[in-house]
């Protein structure tokens, strides 16, 4: 398993929870022993029931807490996947004309998927200006468009495709 900065830091919540989790049992054993010890009545004596205090249970709660957020950081993917497929797509439309750079850069800014409609707003560039920068791009393997109601999602391919 490759340790990243988000499972360290589940790792250490759950560890710093068993820690607190096993100090604050020894502490309840020690005050329920303290009570018992300290009663003079004999067997009969109310202060033998041990009572566990309200604050004991925010505690569990909050350890609680803090295993469930470590163990959703242990199994969170991390983003360093999304950071190479941009290197990968940048590395891939390296050789690109101008204007082919720039509407494919701006899909890479987006995350490999951005409606044709905003590459329209954003490039500056005409409808069939951006029709036809896509059309190469598509027939290069670059990307591929899914229709989506009266707009196209232009979605960037990996390398495996």
């Amino acid at each position: 398993m490759k340790l990243t900065s988000n499972k360290v830091m589940g790792l250490i919540l759950i560890v710093c929870s068993v820690v607190v989790a096993t100090m604050l049992a020894y502490i309840m054993d020690q005050s329920s022993q303290e009570t018992a010890d300290s009663c003079t009545c004999g067997d009969s004596c109310e202060m033998k029931t041990y009572e566990i205090p309200k604050v004991i249970y925010f505690g569990a709660a909050a350890l609680m807490l803090m295993v469930i957020s470590g163990i959703l950081l242990l199994i969170k993917k991390d983003s360093e996947k999304s950071i190479d497929r941009k290197a990968e797509w940048n590395d891939r439309g390296k050789n690109l004309e101008p204007d082919e750079k720039k509407i494919y850069s701006q899909i890479v800014e987006k995350d490999g998927a951005a409606f044709q409609s905003e590459l329209v707003e954003k490039a500056g560039f005409t409808k069939v200006k951006v029709t036809r920068i896509l059309d190469k791009l598509e027939a290069n393997g670059l990307l591929e468009r899914r229709r989506r109601g009266l707009t196209n999602l232009i979605v960037l391919k990996d390398k495996k495709e």
